[in-house]
């Protein structure tokens, strides 16, 4: 042991300088992590999270299903429920990979599963209304998903 730590008082100084440094360590090494996380993954997240509550009520074909007018096209809910996962995905994939997608693509999502969240509103609105809506719905998809690589 060095000389300058063989006084009682000075090793205990010289314990209590290393712990405070370890625990500083722990304390710091989770911002550390947060910071070099890209922004990117914080918008997947969000991303998700709206997928989510639309999955959540059973999704658009759930909804197509529970209307009389509209049970025999709900194929047309099942190919929406898809393409909005599968748009929510690939910007996930796009984050993990490094290959950041730009705000305005978030956006556009977004825009998207915000329209698909609000299907359930279409409850009292008449068959052609909802299908109206649906098909629409179902073209920005397309258009979006044309945008994004496979």
């Amino acid at each position: 042991m060095p000389d300058n730590l063989s006084h009682p008082w000075h090793h205990s100084a010289f314990v209590k300088k290393v712990f405070v440094f370890l625990i500083l360590l722990l304390l710091l090494s989770p911002l550390t992590a947060q910071a070099q996380k890209h922004p990117c993954h914080g918008a997947s997240e969000d991303l998700n999270g709206s997928l989510q509550v639309i999955m959540g009520r059973g999704g658009v074909w759930t909804f197509m299903e529970q209307s009389s007018g509209l049970k025999e096209k709900s194929t047309l809910g099942l190919q929406i429920d898809g393409k909005l996962s599968r748009a929510t995905v690939i910007f996930e994939t796009l984050c993990n990979e490094g290959k950041y997608p730009t705000k305005a693509i978030y956006d556009e999502i977004l825009g998207i599963l915000g329209d698909g969240r609000m299907i359930h509103n279409l409850a009292k609105s008449s068959d052609e209304k909802k299908l109206a809506t649906l098909n629409g719905l179902n073209q920005k998809l397309d258009a979006l998903l044309s945008k994004l690589p496979n």
